[in-house]
């Protein structure tokens, strides 16, 4: 939901919830570029799809409840080897993300072809073989000039015949805001 102050702050805004359709039942893959913190991709994803698990390889769960808990927002389902559980030993449910998939293929994880699947590469981890795991990829990016005040970075959503948006972003009172 577009909180009012948004509006007056930018002509053309619109919330990161008014892009669900694009990922909707899709295998999605968000490439975190360098000095960037796709933190606030995960939080916008759970808002916009209830019951997802996460399945981590970043971090240990105590990260993603503190985030969620702060937000008071439905905490999901973390499942991490952080908290010494062997998260292969689980049975996965969709809407999934995946926190750091380098690491998770690393370590023997497979390619999921059914269901709504996130995949996120953290730090530049990402690569060029990694588009044929999505069909829709969302790809983090800093300003060129350095650090604003106004803008925190730019995204781009596409698949591989279509540029669905490119816009810059501000995340502002726990809410992404996105400028087109």
């Amino acid at each position: 939901m577009m909180n009012g102050i948004y509006r007056n702050i930018h002509k053309n805004t619109l919330s990161f919830e008014d892009l669900k359709d694009i990922f909707e039942s899709k295998a999605v893959v968000i490439n975190e570029g360098l000095q960037q913190n796709c933190d606030f991709l995960i939080i916008e994803m759970c808002r916009m799809f209830p019951n997802t698990q996460i399945l981590s390889f970043y971090q240990s769960s105590n990260h993603y409840l503190s985030i969620f808990e702060q937000l008071k927002c439905t905490t999901p389902i973390i499942i991490t080897p952080y908290d010494n559980k062997n998260p292969f030993s689980f049975n996965l449910d969709f809407p999934l993300i995946i926190d750091n998939s380098y690491s998770y293929f690393l370590h023997g994880g497979k390619k999921i072809d059914n269901g709504n699947v996130i995949y996120i590469f953290r730090a530049g981890s990402f690569q060029p073989k990694d588009l044929y795991l999505g069909q829709v990829i969302v790809e983090l990016s800093s300003l060129k000039s350095g650090i604003s005040n106004e803008i925190d970075g730019f995204i781009k959503i596409f698949d591989r015949e279509n540029v669905y948006k490119e816009m810059k972003y501000k995340i502002r009172n726990n809410f992404i805001l996105c400028i087109e």
